[in-house]
């Protein structure tokens, strides 16, 4: 691991996994050989939320001296894993990352931390998602839906938005962290951790160049197991951050119609087709009080990246 340039910021990793065999590996030798530009990396957590698979092997005998692998022997929650990385962690910012994702080059985690430097209230950051390339039909029709959202979300006060607020690379302020309580009941980080930065008097920033790619699911079945996830994870924010969702979440008539009627222009048959699976699922906020904190997983996405 090459050597720190400053010790200004001390940055904690935690990565929370379920049978993240296929992935694991890959994603700490890219963490390894990150530029330590104006930080100093502490420690890296990996969080294994009851893995069956030969995750926790791997970890184990993965030779990194700041690497510890906390293990539970059952499926608790990727909320409750991030709980145990945060009552575990040391550094001033604490970066959050999923282990099915893939880092874009060796400042990935620079280009993170690098708001926290600049802005002493920053409390958020996360990194940029990109889709690795588009090829089933289900794929497809996802795609069109991230297309229309993130031009949305460029086009709001300057990016700082919760449509640019992507879980799957999140950096938060230990000093905003530990406040949390990480209520068992949210399913995932992104609406909760992006509310919970402005109710605290925080700011977000969303890290245009810290760019991860992702694998859309490619099953009917994934894709709306995601997109119910999604809305309740809304749902139950509602409860805390109303006003504030109904203003972050407040898009002009016209911007919305614009970059929907784009999408129908480039691609229809895939836009309507998204249009239709994203109304089904809405029928999940009529069992969001009832659902499973340990959220079946959407194997279409592992390993393929």
């Amino acid at each position: 691991m090459l050597k720190a340039h400053s010790k200004n910021i001390t940055v904690s990793i935690g990565i929370p996994v379920y049978n993240e065999e296929g992935t694991i590996i890959k994603l700490l030798s890219v963490l390894e050989k990150q530029i330590q530009t104006g930080f100093e990396l502490m420690e890296i957590f990996v969080y294994s939320d009851g893995s069956t698979d030969r995750t926790n092997n791997l970890v184990k005998k993965y030779k990194n001296k700041k690497l510890t692998l906390i293990s539970s022997n059952d499926r608790k929650g990727k909320i409750f894993g991030i709980k145990e990385i945060v009552r575990k962690s040391k550094g001033n910012v604490i970066l959050l990352i999923d282990a099915d994702i893939a880092i874009q080059g060796n400042t990935f985690v620079s280009t993170m931390i690098r708001p926290f430097i600049k802005d002493k209230r920053m409390g958020l950051v996360s990194g940029n998602r990109v889709p690795v390339k588009v090829e089933s039909f289900i794929e497809k029709a996802i795609f069109t839906s991230i297309r229309a959202y993130d031009s949305i979300g460029l086009h709001m006060n300057n990016g700082a938005n919760p449509f640019n607020c992507h879980g799957g690379a999140l950096a938060i302020k230990r000093a905003l962290a530990v406040k949390l309580n990480f209520p068992q009941s949210i399913f995932d980080t992104d609406t909760y951790l992006y509310f919970s930065c402005l109710h605290e008097k925080y700011t977000f920033h969303f890290a245009k160049n810290a760019v991860y790619k992702i694998k859309l699911a490619n099953t009917l079945e994934d894709v709306l197991s995601q997109y119910k996830r999604y809305l309740i994870i809304d749902a139950y924010s509602s409860d805390k951050f109303s006003r504030l969702i109904k203003r972050e979440y407040s898009v002009p008539f016209w911007i919305r119609l614009k970059y929907i009627l784009k999408e129908l222009m480039l691609d229809p048959i895939h836009t309507i087709t998204m249009y239709f699976i994203i109304q089904y699922s809405k029928n999940a906020k009529n069992i969001a009080r009832e659902a499973n904190p340990t959220w079946a997983i959407a194997g279409s996405t592992k390993g393929r990246l």
